[in-house]
């Protein structure tokens, strides 16, 4: 009997014990699940803050982002712009120098091609000079200075009147192809010291190269009465205006 008294009493401990460890295990588990569902409520606002703080970074950065690809392509921008303005400004100063090249070498040959004109047609006076002088003898040569000379006197020596000599002026320079005669001195004489006024000496000097004629020289005033000079004329006459 006492026996299964004691028994029906470890039964009773056994099931209160289980009852009691059923219950402390409720509340473990309970207040476990409630801890969990804080722990997770917790971990569900961070993970929110961290998408939110994630989300900001991510419009900073993609801000960052987008300003400096402006930054740049305004950059690159400024620098094509300058790059173009300064390869204008090189070319538009080559341009001005290539023109002014171009007009420095346009003029020099139109220089170079003047001079040598001018030297070949020189040339070609003095030639023809020559030409004339070997083709003609001397007693027509002479023949044609006597008729210069006489014509050159009888014309009065025109141009002498609408010269101004200097009063200290004398002498007058004679350069004739052949001696002049007496009498052609002395009415050339006297002609230009009518012309001018006063008395006038010759100095009188032989020049084959003039061909026929004079040349009068009187201070720093020249009068050419030459064949010489009549061809050359007549040449330059010939030549096509520029």
């Amino acid at each position: 009997m006492f026996i299964i008294s004691f028994i029906i009493i470890l039964a009773v401990i056994f099931i209160g014990m289980i009852i009691f460890m059923r219950q402390t295990f409720n509340r473990s588990v309970v207040s476990a699940t409630a801890h969990l569902e804080q722990m997770a409520e917790e971990y569900a606002k961070k993970e929110d803050e961290i998408k939110k703080q994630f989300a900001e970074l991510k419009r900073q950065a993609q801000e960052i982002l987008n300003n400096a690809q402006k930054d740049a392509q305004a950059k690159a921008e400024q620098i094509l712009k300058e790059a173009q303005e300064e390869k204008t400004r090189i070319i538009n100063t080559a341009l001005g120098k290539s023109d002014e090249m171009l007009k420095q070498a346009d003029s020099s040959c139109s220089t170079l091609l003047k001079e040598l004109q001018n030297k070949i047609e020189e040339k070609a006076l003095r030639r023809a000079e020559q030409l004339l002088q070997f083709s003609l003898s001397e007693n027509t040569c002479k023949k044609i200075h006597g008729f210069w000379i006489d014509e050159l006197i009888s014309a009065g020596l025109q141009q002498l009147e609408r010269l101004r000599i200097p009063e200290n002026i004398s002498q007058a320079e004679v350069s004739s192809a052949f001696s002049l005669a007496d009498t052609q001195r002395q009415l050339l004489s006297a002609k230009i010291s009518e012309k001018l006024g006063r008395k006038i000496t010759l100095d009188e000097k032989i020049d084959p190269q003039l061909i026929a004629g004079l040349v009068v020289n009187i201070g720093s005033v020249v009068f050419d009465g030459s064949l010489r000079f009549k061809i050359q004329e007549a040449a330059r006459a010939q030549q096509p205006s520029v």
